[in-house]
């Protein structure tokens, strides 16, 4: 604390480092040992040295980890040291995905189907009967598609252009789960359903979106670790 002090460290150094210093062992254990087999120490004085430093290193390997804890939580930094793995480890689909508002009724015809790819930075969107169940999806490819339909861009609807969907998940699975499948699928978006038995859609979930979520995530918390 007094070291701290001097070098003028922050408080949130002050007031925990020392807290998680008192878990040491290996050098006074080794200390104890040798002075046991120094023939300028007497025997007996070498065994309760020993019995002493024994007893001592036990209490502070006890307490010693839950304190280095809490000075770590009392200085408000757990959390901010984290990977995109870790990320990844503790999101579920729900966190990521974006709302099936956004899904495209099988109906809609393609000039508002334009409209919303124009106005929004998704690639690709469910689409959905009038009941709300996943029939399939749409992506930005297959909406190239249709500019060389001359004269018949007023006749074709959503269910015209989009493509069955194979793979679909739900809000509570792992995203890790859901990132593996898509990449084993050699897929970029997963529609997200209510159960594995009901098809109504609850969200949806695009790779391109899932890293800028995991992205924005990472800087904020480094950012939060910097200051």
């Amino acid at each position: 604390y007094l070291g701290a002090r001097l070098s003028r460290a922050p408080s949130q150094v002050r007031n925990n480092l020392g807290l998680c210093l008192i878990s040491q062992a290996g050098i006074a254990v080794g200390l104890a040992i040798l002075a046991t087999h120094s023939s300028a120490i007497p025997s007996d004085v070498g065994q309760k040295v020993l019995m002493v430093i024994t007893t001592s290193t036990l209490f502070v390997q006890l307490i010693g980890p839950p304190l280095v804890k809490w000075a770590v939580l009392r200085a408000g930094e757990v959390g901010l040291n984290v990977t995109e793995e870790d990320l990844i480890e503790s999101y579920r689909v729900r966190d990521v995905m974006f709302s099936p508002d956004m899904a495209i009724r099988q109906e809609a015809r393609l000039s508002e189907i334009l409209a919303r790819f124009s106005k929004s930075e998704y690639l690709t969107y469910p689409v959905v009967d009038p009941e709300g169940r996943l029939v399939g999806a749409l992506d930005i490819d297959q909406l190239k598609m249709t500019f060389g339909a001359d004269g018949l861009d007023f006749l074709l609807v959503a269910y015209d252009i989009m493509s069955p969907v194979d793979e679909k998940i739900t809000a509570d699975a792992p995203l890790q789960e859901a990132l593996r499948r898509m990449k084993e699928g050699q897929i970029d978006h997963l529609p997200v359903v209510a159960t594995r038995t009901d098809d109504t859609i609850v969200g949806f979930l695009e790779l391109r979106a899932v890293n800028r979520a995991i992205s924005r995530e990472l800087l904020q918390r480094q950012r939060s670790a910097s200051t």
